[in-house]
């Protein structure tokens, strides 16, 4: 079947888009391309009248006929509630219209600069945009779409500022059953977003996309286009100065004005440190959509349901809470922490240790096995460098993944939380603070550079001063635990 004939149920009649522009008049004209004008008109369409978006392509335009079957194609075969959606096309006497549904807010771009868009629409809006990324990147299990030139302006918004991603007409589609799925085609994008590894090497990938929706993510957040404007403080665009200020604790310098007084420090950090990610040099280094997502919904959690971060409230000393016991084979009594009572004590009152998901893939290069440094029965250690934008330094620590399939890993969890939390000496390993995001349990330490004493007992320079002192410190440390209050 031709193309024309399997997608002739989308074919309107051009006397109709004459009589919905009245005759492509300039007060229907709502944008101009280098490629093609773009009106907006009412159609009496199936569902009845609807107001649409009709894309005229330009005669002159030498791929005009591939691109309009392409969007045609494309548009119709991958669907999604985060996808602009073409309604039908016209190509009689000539012409090459595409109709598409009227996103009545216009593109994101036209939004960036407004007081009127709070922190959790904006949010809202950047999830709604990378599930449509993410749907795109995923559409099935034998292949990918890539979307070559994710900016502001092709994100879409309707009246309820939803988010619908367009202008797919240029993406292509790779098999995801192959070795390697990527493209190598010649750089196309838009200045400012593309991903600089496209462009030295021509190799488009997903994370390609994945590094100009970084872009877009610092444009919400910065309140401005990715390109300075004349007479900006600092003409570097945007991902080079966002890089910049990151590394040197700056970047609340650059939050757009209404967004730097209500947005939530957490959130902040979690949706700074995912979009930084996002722009790393190696596309190899950058998240894939899916994780983006996730973390982008945390990013809003902490938003919409803020917790106090440092300061703890007027609750009572864990001496004095109630605890509620099991017996473990041996018959030794143990903290059931995974109880209600005690396990929502343990969130509140150690709230502030709290590190979001999004932090700690950051620390370890999302869990890299070049930072991998130990195992055992209870799950994966790994090496992470946590910069702490408050305090403006990198703390280096040991991530301690624990494997949920083991019984009771919430017990030991919530229980070493409390109880590094709690009783604090020299010689016990000290609490960085942890993690149960996505009902992942990670506990972070500070790193102890030279790891266990076990790897020492046979090092002939370690001497005997050294020795005792180690056992010194090991034994002030077991000696405050069997009596941490004087008591």
């Amino acid at each position: 079947m031709s193309v024309q004939k399997q997608f002739e149920h989308l074919r309107i009649q051009f006397e109709a888009i004459q009589s919905a522009t009245n005759n492509f008049a300039k007060d229907h004209l709502i944008g101009q391309g280098d490629f093609a004008s773009v009106y907006k008109g009412e159609l009496l369409l199936s569902q009845g009248p609807t107001m649409v978006v009709l894309r005229r392509l330009d005669k002159r335009y030498r791929q005009v006929g591939t691109e309009f079957w392409n969007q045609i194609l494309m548009f119709s075969v991958y669907k999604h509630e985060n996808l602009e959606s073409i309604l039908g096309f016209c190509d009689d006497r000539g012409q090459s219209i595409l109709v598409y549904d009227y996103a009545s807010k216009g593109g994101l771009d036209m939004h960036l600069e407004s007081n009127d868009l709070m922190w959790v629409q904006c949010l809202k809006i950047c999830i709604g945009a990378a599930r449509g990324l993410a749907f795109l990147h995923n559409p099935t299990a034998q292949e990918s779409v890539l979307h070559r030139d994710i900016t502001s302006s092709n994100i879409l918004l309707d009246e309820n500022w939803n988010a619908k991603i367009t202008d797919i007409g240029f993406s292509n589609v790779v098999r995801t059953q192959q070795i390697y799925s990527f493209l190598v085609t010649t750089s196309v994008g838009t200045f400012g977003y593309t991903d600089p590894e496209y462009m030295e090497t021509g190799n488009l990938t997903k994370e390609s996309d994945v590094y100009s929706f970084g872009v877009v993510l610092f444009e919400v957040l910065c309140g401005r286009l990715c390109m300075a404007k004349k007479g900006d403080h600092d003409p570097r665009p945007l991902a080079a100065l966002v890089k910049d200020l990151y590394k040197q604790n700056k970047l609340h310098e650059i939050i757009f004005g209404n967004i730097k007084d209500e947005i939530n420090p957490t959130s902040l950090n979690v949706f700074s440190s995912i979009g930084f990610r996002c722009l790393k040099r190696r596309g190899a280094d950058r998240p894939q959509m899916s994780e983006i997502l996730r973390i982008l919904e945390t990013a809003l959690e902490y938003q919409v349901s803020p917790q106090p971060l440092n300061k703890l409230s007027n609750q009572r000393s864990v001496k004095h809470m109630h605890w509620e016991k099991t017996r473990d084979t041996e018959g030794a009594e143990i903290v059931d922490s995974s109880s209600t009572n005690t396990k929502s004590f343990v969130m509140k009152e150690f709230q502030h240790l709290r590190l979001p998901l999004g932090f700690i893939q950051e620390a370890t290069n999302n869990f890299n096995q070049g930072n991998f440094i130990g195992e055992g029965g209870f799950g994966k250690v790994f090496r992470g460098e946590f910069f702490y934008s408050d305090q403006g330094e990198t703390i280096v620590g040991a991530v301690k993944c624990l494997d949920r399939s083991k019984d009771r890993a919430d017990v030991s969890f919530w229980s070493e939380v409390m109880l590094l939390s709690t009783y604090k000496h020299e010689n016990i390993i000290s609490l960085q603070g942890f993690c149960d995001d996505f009902k992942e349990r990670i506990i972070v330490y500070k790193y102890a550079s030279n790891k266990s004493l076990d790897r020492y007992l046979n090092d002939p320079n370690l001497m005997w001063t050294q020795r005792l002192k180690i056992c010194l410190g090991a034994a002030c440390g077991l000696e405050y635990l069997h009596n941490p209050k004087g008591t």
